[in-house]
């Protein structure tokens, strides 16, 4: 069975996408769900090739998770073709993308509307807590990200 590909999307795919990416990636390997999702991340404004924030890149350490390799990709046609369904970190993510990407309707979603919470801000500029706060904010959303994802792909599966 081809596993289904998941794009997380930000701005710059150095902060928050990144460190989403990484989360979400080691909850599913961790799951029921580890042979049914590939887990990509990429930014609208990216610059590709560049590293992940040095904050991003220590609280992934934090967590056992490693950004080290990551390097950022700027969204494109290909990469959303590829991708089955896109969950964006802010409602003007999300807005940009349907707005310039023809296709995405039904596929492209903030994670805050999969899970009913707020959009995750923007840390870039901030001190290392506010990306100990996203990181924590996502690991809550999980188990609904998971409830979604299930949803969304029609999978039943066994949970965590």
């Amino acid at each position: 069975m081809k596993k289904k590909r998941i794009l997380i999307v930000c701005t710059g795919n150095t902060c928050r996408s990144p460190l989403v990416e990484a989360i979400i990636a080691d909850y599913l390997e961790r799951s029921a769900l580890k042979d049914k999702f590939i887990v990509s991340s990429g930014g609208i404004s990216a610059q590709s090739g560049k590293p992940a924030h040095q904050y991003a890149t220590q609280i992934a350490h934090e967590l056992g998770l490693n950004l080290e390799s990551h390097t950022t990709r700027k969204v494109d046609r290909h990469l959303l073709d590829e991708s089955d369904l896109v969950l964006c970190v802010t409602d003007a993510h999300k807005f940009l993308l349907l707005r310039n990407f023809e296709g995405l309707l039904g596929k492209c979603f903030t994670l805050a509307e999969c899970v009913s919470s707020d959009d995750i801000g923007d840390p870039y500029g901030q001190g290392i807590d506010a990306y100990r706060k996203i990181a924590s904010d996502v690991k809550n959303l999980l188990p609904n990200l998971m409830e979604f994802l299930m949803k969304f792909f029609n999978e039943s599966v066994d949970r965590q």
